[in-house]
């Protein structure tokens, strides 16, 4: 099964309602090419750091 969204870009947020849960999903076998962004966005969003990385906005779930 291929882990995929609409459009192609993953899933990467902060689920405030489960306290520690982040979730990055939904890189259909680019996870590997795309791991240090996504490690680097997800530590921000773990540490509660201001994300300089990447606008996370770019990557919320509620974009469907």
């Amino acid at each position: 099964m291929i882990d995929t969204t609409p459009d192609s870009a993953p899933i990467i947020e902060k689920i405030e309602k489960i306290p520690g849960l982040v979730v990055a999903s939904g890189m259909s076998g680019h996870g590997l090419s795309m791991a240090p962004a996504a490690a680097q966005l997800v530590a921000e969003l773990v540490s509660n750091e201001t994300t300089r990385f990447v606008d996370p906005n770019l990557y919320l779930g509620s974009r469907f």
